[in-house]
């Protein structure tokens, strides 16, 4: 939390985020894959920080975003930062190589201390009645 970790860009972007209050999406993005993966921190406490420190942090919105990148909500596919992707979209402001990432090839699901809701099917769907129009002057 004190931008210390030694990966470059990782401590950029907490002491961007301490100064401003901001990061830019793919950063937060980048930043929340490896807090969850590659230091291997409780993507709660990666979103708590989030919440604390974002001028324009929405609570459900962040809370969501973690969860998606750790896998959570997306099954066996969560959000992997890569140096390819950092350097491309930094504009080569950070050097890395892909083994300074943990390699990850499955999300949370295992370690969420709650577990994972069962998959289920989806519902039916109601469709609105259709014997009466709309109108403005019903308003």
């Amino acid at each position: 939390m004190a931008g210390k970790t030694g990966i470059a860009c990782f401590d950029s972007w907490t002491v961007e985020l301490l100064k401003t209050g901001y990061l830019h999406n793919h950063a937060r993005m980048w930043f929340a894959s490896i807090w969850i993966f590659t230091l291997r921190l409780p993507w709660r406490l990666g979103a708590d920080f989030f919440f604390r420190h974002l001028l324009d942090g929405d609570a459900a919105s962040n809370t969501l975003s973690w969860r998606w990148v750790a896998g959570l909500h997306t099954r066996g596919r969560p959000y992997v930062a890569t140096a390819k992707n950092i350097a491309t979209f930094s504009v080569q402001r950070f050097n890395l190589k892909d083994n300074d990432f943990a390699n990850v090839a499955h999300g949370l699901e295992a370690t969420e201390p709650d577990g994972l809701p069962p998959v289920l099917p989806l519902r039916a769907v109601n469709y609105p009645l259709t014997t009466r129009r709309a109108s403005c002057n019903n308003f």
